[in-house]
Parts: structure tokens; C-alpha cells; sequence
């Protein structure tokens, strides 16, 4: 007696049907060419603006030192932590909140790209002059209220200039 059971043949290779295969073969194929067709039918990439300031303030203190009991069934923007509208998600301190607010995802959605717009020479200088003006500005009315304090007797601009420039020979350059 042989060791093979009656009826099974197992003397030779398992034989594949290679046309089934080939044709299984050629529909990935295409359905690999129709997504590929589909991705570069999307259109021109879209533009985003630069990054720039914030126009808002960021409230995080609203929810500093208060309690709220955490369900699973309440909607998102009541659930406990940070909530963003723009992206729908919350974010459950507001380091991380911070962090995703300034975030590729969250820039993304609000139509800026990561890129920074550079800055020409004449935006640096005007800015440059500005500041530099506001900081002349502030340090005169500083001393004009200091010397109005000091001499209540001045009530007159060209009274208290005059009492500036004598008292005072470095401002003589600056008016």
C-alpha cells in the first residue's frame, strides 16, 4: 500500500489560470492610470497669501481656573479644552492651542501659506522712521508733562518750549 490517499494528486504543482491573473493584472494597471488622470485634473494649485499679523487677540485666560464637567456626548465646541472654529477641533491646553493656531493645518485653512513676504528696503526704512518717530514723540510729551508738573506757572506751548530749550541745551537740535 501507498502512503497517498485514493484520489488526490499531489505529484505535481499547483497550476494558476494566467489569464484570470493577466486580466486582474490590467484593470489595476488602469485603475492605477484613472487615479493618476484624476490627480492632475484638480487644476491650478492654489494660491495662498503670506503669512502676517494676527488682527484679533487670542482669549486664553477666559477659561483659566474654572471647572467644567467632561461628557462624551457634548458637541465639540463645548467639550472641555480650547475649541477652533476654522479647523473644528479642540485642543485640550493652550500651549498646544497656540501652537495649532500658528500651525500648517490652521494657516492652511485660513488661505495663508507658511511663506513670509519679504520685505523691501523702502518698507524697513519707512518702518524704521515711524518707530523712531513715535519714540521721539512719546519721550517729548514725557518731558512736556514732566515740566508741567514740575512748573504749573507754564500755560502756554511757547511758554513751556521756552523753559525746555533753556533748561535743557540738548533739545535746542531736536526742535
Amino acid at each position: 500500500m501507498s502512503g497517498n490517499p485514493v484520489g488526490v494528486d499531489n505529484t505535481s504543482r499547483r497550476k494558476f489560470d494566467k489569464e484570470e491573473y493577466l486580466e486582474r493584472a490590467r484593470q489595476r494597471e488602469q485603475r492605477e492610470k484613472d487615479e493618476a488622470r484624476k490627480g492632475k485634473e484638480r487644476g491650478p494649485p492654489v494660491q495662498r497669501q503670506p503669512l502676517k499679523h494676527r488682527d484679533y487677540e487670542v482669549d486664553l485666560d477666559s477659561r483659566l481656573g474654572k471647572t467644567q464637567v467632561v461628557t462624551p456626548i457634548a458637541p465639540l465646541n463645548q467639550q472641555a479644552g480650547y475649541y477652533c472654529s476654522v479647523c473644528e477641533c479642540v485642543v485640550k491646553d493652550s500651549a498646544n492651542y497656540l501652537d495649532h493656531i500658528n500651525g500648517k493645518k490652521h494657516q492652511r485653512a485660513l488661505g495663508m501659506s507658511m511663506r513670509v513676504e519679504r520685505a523691501s528696503l523702502e518698507q524697513v526704512l519707512h518702518l524704521s522712521l515711524t518707530l523712531d518717530l513715535q519714540l521721539k514723540v512719546s519721550n517729548y510729551i514725557l518731558v512736556i508733562f514732566t515740566y508741567l508738573v514740575a512748573d504749573p506757572t507754564c500755560h502756554t506751548l511757547a511758554s513751556l518750549a521756552q523753559l525746555l530749550l533753556v533748561q535743557n541745551p540738548a533739545y535746542r537740535n531736536n526742535w
